[in-house]
This record gives structure tokens, C-alpha cells and sequence, in this order.
């Protein structure tokens, strides 16, 4: 049985790409939840789905781990649409009966969850902004943030074009200030995340 986290998340999850093995080395044990490939000697039942995976800094739990081979295949604090738990009583009260056993750690660093980011697709995606600061997961992951990172929807076509052009205007100026100079890419190019 794997003993060592580097070991425990290869068994659950295929690191795909070199920038998910960078931001796992620069945050875990910590607030970061990785989206990955499911590990394909898994079962199938459990490659079905991606496994978001995360290497909790919690005191608490190390003996858990240790008592259980290593890992849990667990769900997050967060239920039917909610915003995420962030103490134990709030994961009480979302989760009631249907849990069997809720550990108190405290509250969540800064009220703030776990950063999750989408390893699957290269370059990664941050899905939920958390207690980590995008312009550290980038600099760790070596990637300059570019406007396809950002989502969005704009059902009047004349404010959708604009939204666009507000988006590039804004990401040249993010690049000229933080010393990344001009863009390489081509300008005001269609952003296929804002729909």
C-alpha cells in the first residue's frame, strides 16, 4: 500500500501533464484540489468520472491515512448546489444524518475553500477560486493567465462582442503591468469561453 502522498495520489489519479506535478509538489500537503484522469488500474466503477484530488494539511487525519492504507476516496463539504462547508457545524448541518462522522479542524483558513484546479485540459483551469491566489497557481505552473481561462455568458450579441473586447483591453494591460510586454497571440481573436 502506498505511504507517502506523491504515492497515494499516483495510485488514484494519472498526473497527465508536468504542470499538475508542479502545483501538487508547490501545495500539497495543502488548500488545492486537483482535477486529473482517474488512474487507469483503478476499477472501472471508479475510473467513470475524473478524481478531484487533494492532499489536506489537517493534523487530524494523518493517522486516518495511515490506518486506512493511505487515501479515502471522500466527498467535499459541499451538497446540492451549495457553497462549500467551511466549518464543522456547517457540514452538520448541509450534510445531517447521511454522514457518519464529521472531524472538527476549525474553521477553514480565511473562510475561504480549497482552490480546485482543472489539470485535464493543457494548460489547467482554475474552476473555483479558493485560499490560493490564481497569480500564484500560474507562476507555479509557468503559464502567463490568457482570456480563454476566463468564462462567462452574454446573451445580447452586441454586449457579448463587447464583454470580449473588455476582456483582451483588460488582459494586455494585466501583461504590460506585470512585465510580460505585448501579447504573442493575435488581439480581439473570439473567446470560445464567453458564450
Amino acid at each position: 500500500m502506498p505511504s507517502t502522498w506523491p504515492d497515494c495520489a499516483h495510485a488514484i489519479a494519472f498526473f497527465n501533464h508536468s504542470t499538475a506535478q508542479r502545483l501538487a509538489r508547490a501545495f500539497w500537503p495543502g488548500l488545492l484540489t486537483l482535477i486529473l484522469p482517474p488512474n487507469p488500474n483503478l476499477s472501472s466503477a471508479l475510473r467513470a468520472l475524473p478524481v478531484a484530488l487533494r492532499v489536506p494539511n489537517f493534523p487530524m487525519l494523518l493517522p486516518l491515512f495511515d490506518a486506512v492504507g493511505g487515501f479515502l476516496f471522500a466527498s467535499g463539504a459541499v451538497c446540492c448546489g451549495e457553497g462549500p462547508a467551511i466549518t464543522a457545524r456547517e457540514a452538520a448541518t448541509l450534510f445531517g444524518n447521511d454522514v457518519g462522522l464529521i472531524l472538527d479542524g476549525g474553521r477553514a483558513p480565511f473562510g475561504i475553500p480549497s482552490t480546485i484546479v482543472d489539470c485535464i485540459p493543457d494548460p489547467p483551469e482554475i474552476r473555483r477560486r479558493g485560499v490560493i491566489p490564481e497569480e500564484k497557481i500560474w507562476e507555479v505552473a509557468g503559464i502567463a493567465p490568457s482570456p480563454g481561462q476566463l468564462y462567462g455568458i452574454e446573451v445580447n450579441p452586441y454586449a457579448h462582442e463587447l464583454a470580449q473586447a473588455t476582456i483582451w483591453i483588460g488582459y494586455i494591460q494585466w501583461l504590460r503591468a506585470n512585465g510580460f510586454g505585448a501579447p504573442p497571440e493575435p488581439i480581439l481573436k473570439p473567446i470560445q469561453t464567453v458564450r
